[in-house]
């Protein structure tokens, strides 16, 4: 017995309708992750290598916990907290290529003593941003705030330390964390951090 045309077209919309909310949902769910990101690397600015304390980084970053990808307590001396942040929901889609972004915290003693930010695409291209403190005597002769374009277009690094201006910092990390949910991606390295290029 065929089936009715007006069940078929109920039938049809009602899978059509449950595409759709499916579709906007992975779409949402991946906006919200790079919002998410933004307002934590918005916050790591005012936490400061060589000064900031464990407890002050945990209060900080407390609304970005289910991004945290490390639970080591920091009781023993030296220890990293690691936040990842993921466009699953449109690589799902295929939508945009596979994309994270990466920020990690170290500490000695109960105090910050490292930054790391990485923003990587596939295997396309990675910008990496790395500060921590100045220790005289230790230093190889390379100034406060270090780009190392080897690998570019595709690979940036900049080693920044605690003699690093403010500027310096500010343009370091100026992450393009559109480069989540940019549909077909981002292309190079120049893409995921443009403002060192200028």
């Amino acid at each position: 017995m065929p089936i009715p045309t007006r069940t078929f077209k109920r039938v049809f919309a009602v899978i059509l309708a449950t595409g759709i909310i499916a579709v906007c949902g992975s779409i949402l769910q991946s906006i919200h992750v790079r919002s998410e990101a933004e307002a934590l690397l918005e916050r790591s600015r005012h936490l400061d290598v060589g000064s900031s304390s464990y407890e002050q980084v945990v209060s900080t970053l407390r609304p970005f916990h289910r991004y945290q990808s490390s639970n080591e307590s920091c009781s023993s001396g030296d220890c990293e907290l690691e936040y990842r942040f993921d466009n699953t929901g449109m690589r799902t889609l295929r939508l945009v290529p596979p994309t994270s972004f990466y920020f990690s915290f170290g500490f000695h003693n109960g105090l910050l003593t490292s930054k790391k930010a990485i923003l990587g695409q596939g295997i396309c291209c990675v910008a990496r941003v790395r500060e921590v403190k100045f220790n005289p005597g230790e230093g190889d002769g390379n100034p406060g705030y270090n780009l190392i374009p080897n690998g570019a277009p595709y690979k940036v690094l900049i080693n920044l330390d605690t003699r690093a201006t403010e500027e310096e910092k500010r343009i370091a990390y100026q992450f393009n964390l559109d480069c989540l949910t940019a549909v077909g991606g981002c292309k190079d390295a120049h893409q995921l951090l443009p403002g060192v290029w200028r």
